[in-house]
């Protein structure tokens, strides 16, 4: 679980403090779309850095983490940060670049 962190802390480090709050804007309809712990937006709220929020979304979201990073990283544009995460993540999972072809359409 370590190395999915360290992925996620990488790419969201990248995000400026404005795309940071984007991105915490599409996580939290990402969590309602699938169902996941309402309780945990707050934590999400709270997570004023990179590094609290790759925290947190290993918490809630374990090693599919990525998965779901990718997919908010798609919805706000970022497409270039996404497959980056995937192309470091292909050890993790495979299959998971179905996500940006899809979404790219």
């Amino acid at each position: 679980m370590a190395a999915v962190k360290e992925l996620l802390l990488k790419t969201l480090s990248d995000l400026t403090n404005e795309e940071l709050n984007d991105f915490k804007w599409f996580q939290q309809f990402k969590f309602f779309q699938r169902n996941l712990q309402h309780t945990l937006w707050r934590q999400l709220g709270k997570a004023n850095s990179a590094g609290k929020l790759a925290d947190v979304m290993v918490e809630v979201c374990g090693q599919k983490s990525v998965q779901v990073t990718v997919e908010v990283l798609v919805d706000m544009d970022r497409t270039d940060l996404a497959q980056r995460l995937l192309d470091s993540s292909s050890g993790l999972k495979k299959g998971m670049t179905c996500l940006v072809i899809s979404y790219e359409k």
